[in-house]
């Protein structure tokens, strides 16, 4: 679905007020994709700086695949990926675009007065009184785990998320840091380039939800009474505080992920 914002950043800033978000609040934003004109990125940036004022900071996925293996190459040859690897450049927080993120996390990317944080993958963005806060650092394993920007983003008072045009719960940042926080998490080894140093480096962290336990979470989470929906242009907003939203989602996906665990185990017993 796209994402249909035609509206100006002022109708935007006040359809965004009735639907939840106000003043001092800090916000992250989940957009749908690519699918954004990016003068429609531009006025929902401005929107949502208009009506949290300057005491307020917006935070933006700046996903990047600077640093990976493009994954056609893995069906290539042990030759073949070496020599594709040393093209590889890595990271550069000043230069990689935010090509993971869509046309809002690329649009915000340029904007004065934005920092990213340094991870090679999963940086965030953010603009604000907190943002050099919210980036100053940024591990490399569990990288929207609670010890890094996404913690510092939620011991913030007053934070909340901006889900719009239904984006995917697949690729929430918000969704991933609650299966850091949660009893039961599917782990994974990432694997990404060092650009300093040449080097690939291998991260812990969150393995991809292939069994969709984020969708069925999320559509669960819509309906909470904590979630306030409106319009934005033409497309639907949902706004939740963000603390709600992972006290919700935390533990539902370890009960999912460990009903899926069990269910693998007693596959293979049976097999």
């Amino acid at each position: 679905m796209a994402v249909a914002l035609h509206d100006g950043r002022d109708r935007l800033s006040l359809q965004l007020r009735a639907a939840g978000l106000g003043r001092r609040d800090n916000v992250i934003v989940h957009a749908a994709g690519g699918r954004m004109p990016e003068s429609s990125a531009v006025a929902l940036i401005e929107a949502m700086s208009l009506c949290i004022g300057r005491s307020g900071t917006i935070v933006v996925p700046g996903f990047s695949s600077d640093a990976l293996m493009p994954p056609e190459l893995s069906r290539h040859d042990a030759a073949a990926r070496a020599a594709a690897e040393t093209q590889i450049a890595g990271f550069d927080p000043d230069r990689s675009p935010a090509d993971l993120a869509g046309t809002l996390g690329e649009a915000f990317r340029g904007l004065p007065g934005v920092e990213r944080s340094s991870h090679p993958i999963f940086s965030l963005l953010a603009r604000g009184p907190k943002a050099e806060h919210i980036t100053e650092r940024h591990p490399r394993d569990w990288a929207l785990g609670i010890d890094g920007p996404m913690g510092r983003l939620a011991a913030l008072p007053r934070v909340k998320v901006v889900r719009i045009g239904g984006a995917p719960w697949l690729d929430c940042p918000v969704m991933v840091t609650a299966e850091s926080m949660a009893r039961h998490r599917r782990l994974a080894v990432v694997r990404f380039k060092d650009r300093a140093t040449g080097r690939w480096i291998h991260a812990r962290d969150i393995a991809v939800d292939r069994e969709g336990i984020y969708e069925c979470v999320g559509t669960a989470m819509s309906r909470a009474r904590f979630v306030k929906r409106g319009l934005l242009g033409r497309t639907i907003v949902e706004i939740a505080p963000l603390d709600e939203m992972l006290g919700f989602a935390a533990p539902r996906i370890a009960q999912l992920v460990a009903g899926f665990g069990n269910a693998r185990s007693a596959g293979g017993a049976a097999g």
